[in-house]
């Protein structure tokens, strides 16, 4: 995110922050279904919701 610094320049907020260079970054997705579908989309989310949300490995830099 832009920060705006006292003499008026704006940097990226991971130029001022080590800490916030080093926060992982987060994935977020958003499903939308026709209301119909709904008993069925559940129902898959039922079947696949710790596959979704299992998170990755993390990769060596």
């Amino acid at each position: 995110f832009p920060v705006i610094c006292k003499d008026g320049r704006v940097l990226q907020s991971v130029e001022l922050s080590d800490t916030l260079f080093k926060v992982p970054v987060v994935k977020s997705d958003f499903v939308f279904i026709d209301r119909k579908l709904r008993p069925k989309a559940l129902n898959w989310l039922n079947e696949k919701r710790e596959e979704i949300i299992k998170p990755q490995k993390e990769t060596e830099e």
